[in-house]
């Protein structure tokens, strides 16, 4: 349900990720590289993390989360630039987009950090449980994965 005490926003003000990439080729045609974008933006993610995981957990607390909100733009040249970072980002539902957005966006971070810990109770499975959509779009950014060799780099040097 919408929040009563939220401003007051129009439906639009807001862009999924497929409507923003179909406003991008609509508006500047299909030279925009979306995935050099989305490249973009995990970089910096990774190298922000990097430059503050010794800050983020000071007690090195087990099996603990944070939840961040990262705010980016883009120019006119389609560069990506970092504007914030949230420790305790806005979660309201101030329109449906959001609304499914964060409800995929807890329910994966559940999926990823509570179900390990509290499986299904006997004679109950976690395919029993409705998929939220948006629960599943969790992307790895650090570590990277192992780039897998190719046969040439498998071979010992003969030297």
């Amino acid at each position: 349900e919408i929040d009563e005490d939220d401003e007051p926003q129009e439906e639009g003000n807001n862009l999924s990720m497929s409507e923003l990439s179909a406003f991008i080729a609509q508006e500047y045609g299909p030279a925009v590289d979306h995935e050099a974008i989305m490249a973009r933006i995990r970089e910096i993610v990774v190298t922000v993390m990097q430059a503050v995981w010794r800050k983020l957990n000071p007690q090195r607390e087990r099996n603990t989360f944070e939840v961040f909100g990262w705010d980016f733009l883009l120019d006119e040249q389609f560069n990506v630039w970092l504007i914030e970072v949230n420790s305790n980002p806005y979660i309201g539902c101030s329109s449906g987009l959001l609304r499914a957005i964060f409800t995929g966006m807890l329910e994966g971070a559940a999926k990823k950090c509570l179900d390990p810990f509290f499986p299904p109770p006997p004679g109950a499975s976690a395919d029993d449980i409705p998929h939220v959509p948006g629960s599943d779009l969790w992307d790895k950014v650090y570590p990277p994965e192992p780039k897998p060799k190719s046969a040439q780099d498998a071979k010992p040097n003969a030297a």
